[in-house]
């Protein structure tokens, strides 16, 4: 009772107080303060809110940092920005107020994007992962999925090539699918896939929902996690003018070691001479002093350009911001022949205004040109890199008249093996083409704020897309293995469509220190796709070096080809709701639920339920705490399940195909129709279920926060096509029977310090993944996956294991000499070959003693970033890496060995007892299939730490700009891929799902190298 009285006392107290204020205020004289607002290095800031303390009485600084308000000369002003600390500055009858705002160090005051909203981050009680547009732009990427490389725990990127224009793998808390596992992208409220599309500069900020509480506002779709990325806009008040822009050179780095004409010849006679057998007479004999670096023939340095103007305008009532961007790269391979290259054309215009104090609205239209041309890659035998790999370095890149040539003059190979092909040759005679699209994405709001607490908004979104491509091959003939006798055109459109319609209704209500949000909403959508095509042959001379003739109509119509097709309308029809509570910010919860419809599936199975739950506790809030240097202290735990609806539409049923070719009696050939697969009418949704726990810990005044999670996901229900019979005569329908868990601890450190007058800011982040197939529907267990040399699976999808395990021969070690071989068990072996293991203990070596040899996927991933300012020079270094990660070289099949080329570690192949290397003896016929069988031999360990990208800027002092009337200033230097540490003896190994399939991942097939960058750069402010 006595504690009611007191705080009854003291609120009457501030009431009269604040009461006597306004009546004094009424009377006191107003003065003109004006002055200046810069940040810690002293840079002008603009958009920080002036406000006389208690009032509704305040202005924002413009692009120079500085302002002008009229307040009473015994007022107090306060000066806020996000991410910067409140600074409270008495008057005291001064005309000018100059303010330094520093950053502020805490942190959960920080607001973040959650679906449909924004929330405090002390409120916060799911997994969410920030990036603002510093993080995104440090390496300058073409993709914002590249921008996530080492900066958020729990997502890994994986690069399967590094031609412009490929975007790189997004995988958020292990695969928990063997189909679709990307995440839901969402560009200001807009799902879409094609982050090409996307120019990083015009990012604001990135939000990786992780757990399924935070994601399962979005239900449906949110099984693979979800990313939310808000865009750039204008603020009131404020007019700006901004240029952003660098070049660069790009360049191969890590490229592996081969070997040199001479290793070359020592090696491919040793193949014959261990067994015995007569050296071919086509096969090179001696060094006539040539020695091709082929890798290094085919790389060479290449541009890459961007360009981005921005400008915005600002008024009481609205903003504008005006966008262009161009981006502009060259391959490293293929560069040279203008086939490999990516042009993107950005423009984007974001509007916002205010009707009255109730009623706004705004519009976001984004529209994108794409031009880019790709060689072949990631198909083993059939790209530059491969052939780079194979080609003997005793064959010159062009013939002199002693060494031969092809009729365009590319030196060929004598080596008997049908795909050794000059790869500078390949790359002349293919790859002409290319691929052009234009995007037009956005939406258009209108938002109604009634009866005090309650908003409205109608949003409506779509996404245009027009593509087309043309491509020509020639005829040529490079070797009897490798040539064309006609040339050819094959031309295609393609086009999409989608719309979004939603509906919110939010409830916000504050009382006494209960704080209430409800939302409920409602969602639709439809998206439909069509393309068409043909080719023809027998073109004239001159389509070789004119793509005036690349037309379908400049073709012969005999042996013409076409085609037209387009997928059924797929619509998604969803109910959403969401009630946050908190209790002065002490204690926190939060209950989703979303209902889903899809088109996708049956009408038995059409809708589905994704409901999640979340708790919070700031226990640093409680009157009971007071731990020194111990600021923050947040307890996190959440609940949910989100789905995945990503298979293709009427796949509950069958389709028509009307293609069926059937043979009569009498020999004749009929064309019918018939079924397109068998069915399935009850597939469902798949279901992720995840468990969250977490604590995010701030100490030592800010310097340093702390952020822990540990997750349990996992997957049911999953959509997959089991094996049939081909005698079945049609495609597996989709069923629902699989399961998949992953679990994993996530940590994320950040620290902030000061050395002398330079400011230090050190962020890192680690996780660990574990990835367990629980449950496979077929009978025997196990889904067969990924292919070696075109017809040997290598990767299995089994209970028990990791999905997409590496799935071959264990060896224990090289036999030394006769006396260690059991005949019965190797009766082909030698000393010098592989001694296999007998896995299943009976005696022999059978196909069922292969087991697990290898994991793609990382247990651990890692990132730090090390800022550094002083005195305007800004230095960064952003490095990350992956560890117990395994890849499987795919690059070599069983008839290369003794003809191509080789990496360098065959020279510590066995050649006489006591060699032990891992290497085995050279032998052409491999009687002991040392080479030939599926094995841990071709696996390595792909761990790596790499040094990403290194940055030294320096921002011109504000007296220097000021005189030529702009606002800042900086030039910046920077390096990508800089270096990497890794006992991988190829190419990069970040090596994702190459060809698309999951079952695909860590399959080396010879990938598109990553380029090393060296940047300049220069941002102006006007």
């Amino acid at each position: 009772m006595k504690r009611t009285l007191n705080c009854l006392s003291k609120k009457l107290l501030i009431t009269i107080v604040a009461f006597l204020a306004l009546g004094v205020s009424a009377f006191a004289q107003n003065v003109s303060i004006s002055g200046t607002v810069i940040d810690s290095d002293g840079l002008p800031l603009p958009g920080v809110n002036v406000v006389e303390k208690g009032t509704t009485n305040g202005t924002i600084t413009q692009i120079s940092g500085e302002y002008l308000i009229n307040v009473p000369a015994d007022g107090t002003l306060v000066f806020s920005f996000i991410g910067y600390e409140d600074q409270v500055v008495l008057v005291n009858g001064k005309k000018v107020i100059d303010i330094q705002l520093e950053e502020s160090s805490i942190g959960l005051d920080e607001v973040v994007a959650v679906g449909y909203g924004v929330k405090k981050r002390s409120v916060v009680t799911g997994s969410i992962s920030s990036l603002d547009s510093k993080d995104i732009l440090q390496s300058r990427p073409a993709d914002i999925n590249q921008a996530f490389t080492g900066r958020a725990a729990g997502v890994v990127v994986s690069q399967s090539s590094g031609q412009p224009g490929s975007s790189p793998k997004i995988t958020i808390r292990g695969v928990g699918t063997n189909g679709n596992s990307n995440p839901l992208y969402v560009i200001d409220g807009l799902p879409m896939d094609d982050m090409n599309s996307v120019n990083p500069n015009d990012i604001e900020s990135l939000q990786v929902l992780k757990d399924a509480t935070s994601a399962a506002i979005y239900g449906a779709r949110a099984a693979n996690g979800v990313i939310l990325i808000t865009t750039k806009k204008g603020k009131k008040g404020e007019t700006t003018l901004t240029y952003d822009g660098f070049y660069g050179v790009q360049s191969a780095f890590n490229q592996p070691d081969l070997l040199n004409t001479d290793e070359y010849l020592m090696l491919m006679k040793e193949y014959y001479a261990n067994d015995g057998t007569a050296y071919p007479d086509a096969m090179p004999t001696q060094n006539m002093g040539i020695d091709t670096d082929w890798l290094g023939v085919i790389a060479s340095s290449a541009p890459v350009q961007e360009h981005n103007v921005t400008a915005t305008m600002g008024s009481e009532k609205g903003s504008v911001l005006l966008s262009l961007g161009y981006r502009n790269q060259d391959g490293i391979i293929g560069g040279d022949f203008e086939k490999s290259f990516f042009k993107r054309y950005n423009a984007r215009m974001n509007a916002n205004l205010d009707i009255n104090e109730n009623v706004s609205i705004g519009a976001n239209i984004n529209f994108t040109h794409i031009d880019k041309g790709a060689i072949g890659t990631g198909t083993n035998g059939y790209n530059p890199v491969y052939y780079g790999l194979l080609m003997d370095p005793t064959t010159p890149v062009y013939g002199d008249g002693y060494v031969a040539a092809d009729e365009k003059g590319y030196g060929t190979t004598g080596v008997p093996f049908t795909r050794m092909w000059n790869p500078m040759s390949f790359m002349d005679v293919t790859g002409n083409g290319f691929n052009r699209s234009e995007r037009i994405y956005g939406n258009t709001y209108a938002k109604i704020t009634f009866l005090k607490d309650f908003v409205l908004k109608t949003d409506l979104a779509a996404n245009f897309n027009n593509g087309r491509s043309r491509s020509f091959s020639p005829i040529y003939y490079h070797n009897v293995s490798n040539y064309s006798d006609v040339n050819k055109v094959t031309q295609n459109s393609d086009r999409s469509t989608f719309w979004q319609w939603e509906n919110t209704l939010t409830y916000t209500k504050k009382i006494g220190d209960h704080h209430i949000t409800a939302l409920v909403g409602t969602s639709a959508s439809q998206n439909t796709y069509e393309r068409l095509g043909g080719s023809r042959v027998g073109y004239p001379a001159e389509a070789d070096t004119n793509d005036n003739f690349w037309w379908l109509n400049s073709g012969n119509i005999e042996g013409a080809t076409n085609y037209g097709e387009a997928n059924p309308v797929h619509t998604i029809s969803s109910y959403f709701g969401r009630l946050s509570y908190n209790y002065q910010e002490k204690y926190m919860a939060e209950f989703v639920m979303r209902r889903d419809g899809s088109s996708n599936f049956g009408p038995k199975d059409r809708y589905a339920v994704f409901p999640g739950v979340s708790f919070g506790w700031n226990v640093s809030n409680e009157d009971f705490w007071n731990i020194e240097n111990f600021d923050k202290l947040k307890f996190r735990a959440s609940w949910g399940q989100n789905g995945n609806e990503a298979i293709s539409p009427f796949s509950y049923t069958s389709t028509i195909a009307n293609d069926r070719n059937y043979t009569l009696g009498n020999g004749s050939v009929i064309t019918g129709s018939s079924p397109s697969n068998l069915v399935n009418p009850n597939v469902r949704w798949e279901t992720s279920e995840q468990l969250n726990i977490g604590a995010d810990m701030v100490f030592y005044n800010g310097k340093l926060r702390v952020s822990m999670d540990y997750y349990t996901k996992t997957t049911q229900d999953l959509l997959f096509k089991r094996t049939v019979e081909a005698v079945r005569g049609n495609s597996a329908p989709y069923y629902n029977a699989g399961e998949i868990k992953n679990s994993g601890l996530e940590f994320q450190i950040g620290y902030n310090f000061k050395v002398g007058e330079v400011d230090f800011a050190v962020n890192a982040n680690a996780s660990y993944l574990k990835n367990e197939v629980t449950k496979v529907g077929n009978d025997n267990g196990y889904e067969e996956g990924g292919y070696w040399k075109g017809s040997t699976n290598v990767t299995r999808m089994e209970e028990g294991k990791a999905i997409g395990y590496f799935y071959g021969y264990k060896i224990d070690g090289i036999f030394q000499n006769q006396a260690d071989i059991n005949s019965a068990m190797y009766p082909n072996a030698q000393p010098g070959d592989f001694k296999w293991h007998d896995t299943n203990g009976d005696g022999e070596i059978t196909p069922d003693d292969r087991t697990d040899i290898g994991n793609p996927w990382p247990k651990w991933t890692y990132g730090m970033t090390i800022n550094a300012k002083w005195n305007g020079l800004d230095f960064s270094m952003m490095m990350h890496g992956k560890a117990d990660v395994d890849i499987w070289m795919a690059q070599y099949r069983d008839e290369a060995y003794g003809r191509a080329n080789l990496p360098s570690f065959w020279l510590d192949r066995w050649q006489q007892a006591g060699d032990n290397n891992g290497v085995p003896r050279l032998s052409i016929t491999d009687a002991n299939d040392n080479v030939r069988k599926a094995s841990e031999f071709h696996v390595r360990d792909a761990s790596f730490f790499k040094i990403g990208t290194i940055e030294l800027g320096y921002t011109l002092p504000e007296r220097w700009t000021k005189a030529v009337n702009l606002s800042r200033v900086r030039i910046y230097t920077a390096a990508d891929n800089v270096a990497v540490f890794t006992k991988y003896p190829m190419f990069d190994p970040e090596v994702g799902a190459m060809e698309g399939n999951i079952l695909n991942t860590g399959l080396d097939y010879s990938m598109y190298p990553q380029a090393r960058t060296i940047r300049f750069g220069l941002n102006v402010g006007f």
